[in-house]
């Protein structure tokens, strides 16, 4: 409506108003009064009603819809994290109204190639992206740039390894994580005497594609295999059936195992001199028939009798073996540990383990297993963030990370329900975990439900944790709410190098954790010393 059909209504109306006091000179002089003053009244309230439609419908220009100054620059965004597809985050929430915000498509594309939302495991590639923000026929842009500056961790990398000759060191000895699941392990082993009996350093490195790499020493410890010395020694001349009856043998009748070797040799007399007729792998069983003084036993090797170097067998079973009678329902870790052995392992089927460095460490390893038709397999396996000033938590705010076996209680997350098996709880504005109040400490508290008369600046305000509570994992620590022993210990989406006392792996890893918890499953933390099956 234009400023020129506001005009022609007002003339108008003013020109009938004339009109009517002309013929109105019979009245008297107090009802013409009366008369014009209702005039001028409806007059002015027309002009009123005109004038703001006319602001309304004319000034669509003057909406606000600006970006925040941090998104007017390009934004940098860690790999792992996703990019937001709400628009409050990069509108200025101080200018533009809240309804428009949430009228706002956001829309994100990759610069690199035409398909919009490129993402692998819920997060997207290292690149950069453009995020389009549309009103009616507003729009804004906002540059993002996905960046990977986080080099791979190694996952329980020992400080000592012991080797032979024929047992080298080979990245197959280690395992490292990284988001991008393309590492290169290198060894450098070139200081290592393999031929030599000693310990030495060697520098193990682990690389993703984008120049992050981290580099450990590590002791090799060179143990020279005896049975394997001197092969070239071997006299030909004594490749006889008669044996040295100047070895006296004590009878026996026992089953034994490789140890200590990759490969034992086998010999027709006992000693290095006598020919070779065979090798047994390591963790093998074979019958011992006799032992001499001089370390040699007597064994039944093809249904004769042979002789091996006592060193490396034994009547214990290794607890990883490589013999075909080897159980393969068990799984032990470079750490030392085996899965199956653990006295828990007998009630679940599903185990979380997470090892710290050491007591002080904010910092260790996450593993969770599964078992399926009675063997063990390990399904998970990543870095996590642990408290601040280590493990071993005693009482509110230590920064520390509890110790001991513990299961989940409940799945809850700011985003929606990913498919969880437990009953998935949505966090609110209205939810807080308190810490504070006796009687509502180490609980959730819905405010929508009830009340609480808590510090709530103390208390977790949940949805305040939009990164790090998108999907988190209440542990049962402290199930009993004993006051200042601790409170709000969750398994929770990594953010940073450690937490305030919770457990944090990668957000593409939770997600996939929170789709694998039930009531039964166990995590375990400790240091790798402490996991053994008298403990858990």
């Amino acid at each position: 409506m234009s400023t020129t059909v506001i005009t022609l209504i007002l003339l108008i109306l003013l020109n009938d108003s004339k009109e009517i006091m002309k013929g109105e000179f019979t009245l008297k002089e107090k009802q013409v009064d009366t008369r014009n003053n209702i005039v001028k009244i409806i007059i002015g309230l027309l002009v009123i009603v005109l004038a703001i439609g006319l602001v309304y419908f004319t000034n669509d220009d003057s909406i606000e819809f600006e970006l925040s100054d941090k998104a007017k620059s390009t934004i940098t965004l860690e790999y792992g994290s996703s990019i937001s597809e709400n628009a409050k985050d990069y509108l200025d929430m101080d200018k533009v109204d809240e309804t428009i915000a949430n009228k706002t498509i956001v829309t994100i594309k990759s610069s690199t190639n035409d398909d919009e939302n490129t993402e692998s495991n819920d997060y997207q590639d290292v690149g950069n992206y453009v995020v389009t923000l549309t009103y009616n026929d507003l729009s804004l842009t906002v540059n993002i740039e996905i960046v990977d500056t986080t080099a791979p961790e190694f996952i329980n990398l020992k400080d000592e390894y012991e080797v032979t000759s024929d047992n080298k060191l080979s990245i197959e000895d280690f395992e490292a994580t990284d988001l991008s699941n393309d590492i290169t392990i290198t060894i450098d082993d070139s200081d290592v005497d393999y031929t030599k009996e000693g310990t030495y350093i060697a520098t193990i490195t682990a690389s993703d594609p984008y120049d992050n790499s981290t580099s450990k020493e590590i002791s090799v410890i060179v143990a020279v295999d005896e049975d394997n010395d001197d092969e070239s020694s071997n006299n030909d001349s004594s490749d006889s059936d008669s044996i040295s009856t100047s070895i006296d043998f004590t009878d026996c009748n026992e089953t034994v195992f490789v140890v200590n070797t990759s490969s034992l040799n086998v010999r027709k007399g006992p000693d290095t001199s006598y020919a070779t007729i065979g090798t047994l792998s390591k963790g093998a069983s074979v019958k011992r028939t006799g032992t001499s003084s001089n370390g040699w036993s007597r064994i039944t090797y093809n249904g004769t009798n042979a002789y091996a170097s006592s060193k490396y067998l034994s009547t214990t079973k290794p607890s990883s073996s490589s013999s075909s009678s080897s159980s393969s329902s068990s799984t032990t870790t470079s750490s030392g540990f085996d899965v199956s052995s653990l006295k828990v392992a007998s009630s679940t089927n599903k185990i979380i383990i997470v090892t710290a460095n050491s007591s002080s460490s904010s910092s260790g390893t996450f593993a969770y297993y599964e078992k399926s038709n009675g063997t063990w397999s390990k399904v998970i396996s990543t870095s996590a963030a642990l408290g601040r000033n280590g493990i071993n938590k005693t009482k509110e705010g230590d920064g520390k990370t509890p110790t001991g076996l513990y299961r989940f209680s409940k799945l809850m997350g700011i985003a929606s329900n990913p498919g969880t098996i437990m009953s998935y709880t949505k966090i609110t504005s209205t939810m807080y975990w308190c810490g504070t109040t006796v009687a509502y400490y180490n609980q959730l508290i819905d405010e929508s439900v009830q009340t609480h008369d808590c510090d709530k600046s103390n208390d977790e305000h949940l949805i305040d944790y939009t990164s790090a509570y998108k999907y988190l994992a209440v542990i049962n620590y402290n199930s009993s709410n004993t006051y200042n022993k601790g409170s709000a210990i969750f398994l929770h989406c990594k953010t940073g190098s450690s937490t305030a006392g919770c457990v944090a792996i990668p957000e593409s890893y939770m997600k996939q954790m929170m789709k694998k918890i039930d009531s039964s499953t166990v995590i375990i933390i400790d240091i790798a010393s402490n996991i053994n099956s008298s403990k858990y």
